[in-house]
């Protein structure tokens, strides 16, 4: 007998729609103590959007609102520019 395959759950890019496991996406997160941010271990608590790392999907075309309406918060313009740079960074490291 063959030992069954662990299903492993898929995230959706909030950006283009692209579906797959967590190794290939970035984590955005919002905790209620430090706000929204970029979590790089995928492992703090919060309610948490995923942006995928594939180069076809733009972070620039990352928008506010997608991430306010994944996360249910308002984000601050302080968060915001973080959160972008933070993002771009990675795409520019990337490539």
């Amino acid at each position: 007998m063959t030992p069954a395959k662990r299903r492993v759950p898929l995230r959706t890019c909030i950006v283009c729609g692209a579906k797959g496991p967590k190794r290939g996406f970035t984590r955005i997160v919002s905790t209620p103590e430090e706000g929204v941010k970029v979590d790089r271990t995928g492992r703090l608590s919060g309610r948490g959007a995923y942006v995928c790392c594939d180069a076809r999907c733009s972070p620039a075309e990352l928008r506010r609102g997608r991430i306010e309406q994944a996360l249910k918060r308002r984000v601050t313009d302080d968060d915001w520019n973080t959160v972008t740079a933070e993002i771009v960074g990675d795409e520019t490291e990337r490539s």
